[in-house]
């Protein structure tokens, strides 16, 4: 890749594999103008075990800890999360395992106290907006769409950093991305 030129990669794998691949970049002085992540990079691990992820940009469909002080849903996350487990860092994946914890109760206080399997599938198909409050893009549950709205972060000094958009997220899939 670096002998054709390449200036855009983008990865869809664990972050480590992606970490690999920053290393093996590095060990050949080969940095793309483009360093394109899943979400799965939104980890703390990620730029703390070793590999040079500085300018890397992380593709994302939640809201991020950074902003959490204007987020009262990642509040109540952060806040339940150092009660069960303290020190333990918020990531991709446990916003995403929050949100369906809490879709199930909105679900079972829809449905009452009798809830059975049959009235739970019956009743999540008329979900059509979940965003768990918040916490992140909304998806059509119901329809099991996903939503097509994101941001992407860039990673600075191993922090991550809001690139695009400067609030919210993107959701004009036709629209020009600033990278």
């Amino acid at each position: 890749m670096k002998d054709a030129g390449v200036k855009y990669v983008d990865m869809v794998a664990n972050y480590q594999s992606i970490q690999k691949l920053l290393q093996a970049m590095d060990d050949a002085g080969w940095y793309p103008q483009v360093r394109d992540w899943d979400s799965v990079a939104y980890s703390q691990n990620f730029l703390t075990e070793g590999a040079p992820t500085n300018g890397s940009l992380v593709f994302l469909t939640t809201n991020i800890y950074e902003e959490i002080s204007s987020n009262p849903e990642m509040q109540l996350y952060n806040l339940w999360l150092n009660r069960v487990a303290p020190g333990t860092k918020p990531d991709y994946f446990g916003f995403y395992a929050w949100s369906a914890g809490r879709l199930f109760l909105k679900v079972h206080e829809m449905i009452g106290p009798k809830i059975t399997r049959k009235a739970f599938f019956a009743t999540i198909k008329t979900i059509h907006s979940w965003s768990d409050y918040g916490l992140h893009v909304a998806h059509d549950v119901g329809n099991k769409i996903q939503s097509p709205c994101f941001m992407y972060l860039e990673i600075r000094n191993q922090h991550f950093y809001r690139k695009d958009p400067a609030s919210g997220f993107i959701c004009n899939m036709g629209g020009i991305i600033n990278t």
